[in-house]
C-alpha cells in the first residue's frame, strides 16, 4: 500500500506518527524534531510544564532551582545559600526561637525563652529585667528586686510590702 497524501499524524502536531517519539504531546505545545516538548534548560521538565524554563531546576519544584536544597525555590527563598524552613521562607533559625537568623538581633537566645519579633528576650515594662526573670513583668522596677518596684524605697518589693507607700522594716515585711 502506498500513501501519496498526507502522512498520518494522530496528535496533529505536524510530525508524522512514524517519527513521533512523544505521540501524546498536548496540542499547541512547542516541540523539537522528534515531536517531544521543548526543554530549553535540559532539566527534564518540559517547557510547557516548567515554571522556570530558562534555568535548570528539579522536577519536584516544577523545574525551578533550589540552590540550598531546602525544598523552597530560589525565587521564593529569602536565604538562597542556607537551608531553612518553609515557615521562615527558606531561612535557618539556629537558636530555634522562631525568628530567622537574618532578622535575629539576639542570635544566641536560650531555647524555650519567649522572644519578640527581633529575636530578643521580651521585657514588657522596659526596666532591663527580662520577662523570664521579672516578678513584675508589666510594671517597671529594679533589678535587685527582680524587676518589681519599691515605691517607699525600703528595699522590699511592693508586691511583698504590707505597706508599700510607707517605709518599713524587713522584719515587718515593709
Amino acid at each position: 500500500t502506498f500513501n501519496f497524501g498526507k502522512k498520518k499524524d494522530a496528535d496533529n502536531d505536524g510530525v508524522a506518527d512514524r517519527n513521533d517519539k512523544c505521540p501524546n504531546t498536548p496540542v499547541n505545545t512547542a516541540v523539537d524534531k522528534s515531536d517531544c516538548p521543548l526543554d530549553k534548560d535540559k532539566d527534564g521538565v518540559a517547557d510547557y510544564l516548567d515554571k522556570c524554563p530558562d534555568i535548570a531546576g528539579t522536577e519536584a519544584l516544577s523545574g525551578c532551582p533550589d540552590k540550598d536544597g531546602d525544598g523552597i525555590t530560589d525565587s521564593e527563598d529569602r536565604c538562597v545559600d542556607a537551608a531553612g524552613t518553609v515557615a521562615l521562607k527558606g531561612c535557618p533559625d539556629t537558636d530555634k526561637d522562631g525568628v530567622a537568623d537574618i532578622d535575629d538581633k539576639c542570635p544566641a537566645t536560650v531555647a524555650g525563652v519567649k522572644v519578640d519579633a527581633s529575636g530578643c528576650q521580651m521585657d514588657n515594662d522596659k526596666d532591663g529585667v527580662m520577662n523570664e526573670d521579672d516578678r513584675c513583668p508589666d510594671v517597671a522596677g529594679i533589678a535587685a528586686l527582680k524587676g518589681c518596684p519599691d515605691t517607699d524605697a525600703d528595699g522590699i518589693a511592693d508586691i511583698d510590702d504590707r505597706c508599700p507607700t510607707a517605709k518599713g522594716t524587713f522584719e515587718n515585711k515593709g
